[in-house]
């Protein structure tokens, strides 16, 4: 039997190298990979209908909508993504480069910018451990220091996986506003529902084991956003997954904003975050437990200040 070079999606032409860049870039927004798993273009083409899609199955109908082509298949012919293709399947101890942890965790390139790591990051980092590790809040600064900060977190925590040091796990970034637009829209769920907006949030931020959320009270104050947020906050503060929620302003601001729109669920999130961060306790946390589960970017910056 001959190989397979190539299989033409929307007027482009995808070979391995692609496949496996789309794969590192774009395919964990979709669906969770298995770890070390090698995409195959053997295996690359249209669902037949019969039993589950392949992995590659899945990619060939996503990449065939017009918008996944031009934003991801073009852009790798056309430009190095955030990693190279993996000559072989990564196996458990190898360490990762930032551009894998890059890639994996889907960050923006945004965040290779900035200095040095932020150390209050770094040490709620060393303190993760799989489930169960209470939550992080990051607030104020300016947009850069907030993605930085929760990119010094997913270096160290990747690194810490990879070292033996913490529980190997799957680290996901969001973004708030670009989360509840996936959800709240049409776009990326095509006509033929292979990927369901069930789908798309229980095998995603839902699930992850470390959440990192950006941009949180960003995103617009409708009660479908609501509703969106509401299910992953609760779903992952009742399965005690480690969540950071990097925002520009307080929870207790991003309540009040849902208060003045008429949406009575925002009360209920507040109350989920609030007992995260206090290491999941029913009772109402103590101040101290609050304390050691936020970054004040904006007090770093005040005492930065002559």
């Amino acid at each position: 039997m001959c190989q397979i070079t190539a299989v033409e999606v929307g007027g482009v032409k995808v070979n391995q190298a692609m496949l496996e860049r789309f794969f590192a870039l774009a395919y964990p927004t979709f669906y969770p990979i298995p770890d070390g798993y090698a995409p195959s273009l053997e295996k690359f083409g249209p669902h037949d209908g019969e039993g589950e899609p392949t992995h590659e199955q899945r990619a060939y109908a996503l990449l065939g909508r017009a918008d996944m082509v031009g934003e991801a298949c073009r852009a790798c012919a056309k430009s190095k993504p955030y990693v190279e293709p993996m000559e072989q399947p990564r196996t458990m101890g190898q360490p990762r480069t930032q551009a894998q942890i890059m890639a994996q965790c889907r960050l923006p390139r945004i965040a290779l910018q900035g200095g040095e790591p932020n150390e209050a990051a770094t040490a709620w980092a060393s303190r993760y451990d799989g489930a169960g590790t209470p939550w992080l809040w990051v607030l104020g600064g300016n947009e850069l220091e907030r993605t930085k900060a929760l990119t010094d977190i997913a270096f160290a925590v990747a690194h810490a996986m990879d070292s033996g040091a913490a529980r190997r796990g799957r680290i996901a970034y969001y973004r708030t506003f670009d989360l509840c637009e996936t959800v709240n829209s049409s776009k990326g769920f095509g006509d033929g529902k292979e990927r369901t907006k069930w789908d798309y949030l229980t095998t995603g931020p839902m699930s992850c084991d470390l959440l990192l959320l950006d941009g949180f009270g960003r995103e617009r104050t409708g009660a479908h956003e609501l509703d969106t947020i509401s299910q992953v906050i609760g779903a992952r503060c009742r399965n005690e997954l480690p969540t950071v929620i990097a925002s520009n302003a307080g929870l207790a601001q991003w309540v009040e904003a849902h208060d003045r729109a008429g949406h009575a669920g925002a009360h209920e999130v507040k109350e989920y975050i609030l007992s995260a961060m206090g290491g999941y306790a029913s009772d109402q946390p103590s101040r101290e437990a609050l304390s050691a589960s936020l970054i004040d970017l904006t007090a770093n910056r005040r005492k930065a200040q002559p």
